[in-house]
């Protein structure tokens, strides 16, 4: 694993004191790993939540969101990846 996510996980977890609440904490450790994923995948990532949140905002709630992960999003957004 590429050193300078592992760095970047690690001063996140060091901020957990500033969350505030342990719902924030667990909201963290949720983002984290999807922005670890970006950036080992070189996924632009203001650009990837920018598309995914506003593709969340208009499917129906309960709907599959597989498609939505970095991976996949990655690969739908740029078909040379293989």
């Amino acid at each position: 694993m590429n050193e300078r996510v592992i760095r970047d996980l690690a001063i996140g977890r060091k901020s957990r004191l500033s969350v505030g609440s342990d719902e924030g904490w667990k909201r963290m450790a949720i983002v984290y790993p999807v922005i670890a994923t970006c950036k080992l995948n070189g996924i632009d990532i203001e650009e990837y939540f920018t598309d995914v949140l506003m593709r969340l905002a208009i499917r129906p709630q309960g709907a599959i969101v597989a498609d939505l992960t970095p991976i996949e999003w990655l690969k739908a957004n740029n078909p040379s990846q293989p």
